[in-house]
């Protein structure tokens, strides 16, 4: 059970920024008229929270995940963040007063990419088919998250 609590560690973690940086995101561009932005940058934060709240419901959980049994000889694999911080944690420059739409966005696409980057390497790293099960999910989640942005980009820029 260890590398999935470690795994859920981190991922609370990371989803706990999340929420924030889309909080400070949609805090610093409210006032440029982009309700659209703001709405959906809140919309991402409340998902954050709920994939946090998934994620602190199974720590220390001892259910299988999707049936698949732990290897119990397995060495937990490392869920350290590059770069010593999460991958959607925000950029210093995101509180900026003068932080455009369009910064705001590319700067949520560029760690939604790393927040999916992360949960993709430890589902292809991780030695538990439960870790690798559940990074998976979490990476695919981020994909979404990833897509959903870019459709946002591509309809508010113009031609």
């Amino acid at each position: 059970m260890k590398e999935v609590d470690q795994f859920l560690e981190a991922a609370v973690r990371l989803e706990r920024d999340s929420a924030l940086r889309y909080d400070e995101l949609a805090d610093a561009i409210s006032g440029l008229g982009q309700k659209e932005v703001v709405d959906f940058f809140r919309k991402q934060a409340l998902y954050s929270r709920r994939h946090l709240q998934q994620a602190e419901s199974r720590i220390g959980t001892e259910e299988p995940w999707d049936g698949v049994e732990e290897d119990e000889d397995a060495d937990p694999a490392p869920v350290s963040f590059p770069e010593g911080e999460s991958p959607e944690a925000a950029a210093i420059w995101a509180a900026d007063g003068h932080l455009s739409g369009a910064d705001a966005m590319a700067l949520a696409l560029e760690a939604e990419e790393r927040g999916r980057a992360y949960y993709a390497s430890v589902a292809a790293n991780t030695h538990d088919p439960r870790g690798r099960t559940l990074a998976d999910a979490f990476a695919k989640e981020e994909a979404q998250h990833v897509q959903a942005l870019k459709e946002l980009i591509a309809r508010l820029t113009p031609a």
